[in-house]
């Protein structure tokens, strides 16, 4: 599937994946197929599965745990949750609450060039 392989690897927005579906159906002198939000959702779903592999194999065993713990205790107090929340007003208890997180984030210790084979898109 080309927008899987090719597409969502540069840019997985949907407006960008509609956007080459149509371009290739122009360029190939074809109308448009009639659910172009399952052709999309497919190409993202596929390209997913396959990013999610490719970051797995990346891993080491014990960096994979310390991440599955992580989803694990998402729960209203959670570190997943709190590093997703919103810093909130500038000043010092925010300043010293982002290092706390950004501490958190580095005792993962995840590899620097995980995502270096990865578009920015794809990571934002």
């Amino acid at each position: 599937m080309a927008l899987a392989a090719e597409v969502c690897p540069i840019d997985p927005r949907t407006d960008h994946l509609l956007g080459a579906l149509s371009g290739r159906c122009r360029l190939l002198s074809i109308e448009p197929p009639g659910r172009t939000d399952r052709i999309v959702g497919a190409a993202r779903a596929s390209f997913e599965r396959t990013f999610c592999a490719r970051t797995f194999e990346r891993l080491e065993l014990h960096r994979v745990e310390a991440l599955e713990r992580l989803v694990d205790e998402a729960s209203e107090t959670g570190l997943l949750v709190e590093l997703k929340s919103d810093p909130g007003q500038l000043g010092l208890e925010t300043l010293l609450r982002e290092i706390s997180k950004l501490t958190m984030v580095r005792a993962l210790n995840i590899p620097a060039d995980l995502f270096e084979h990865v578009s920015p898109r794809v990571v934002e």
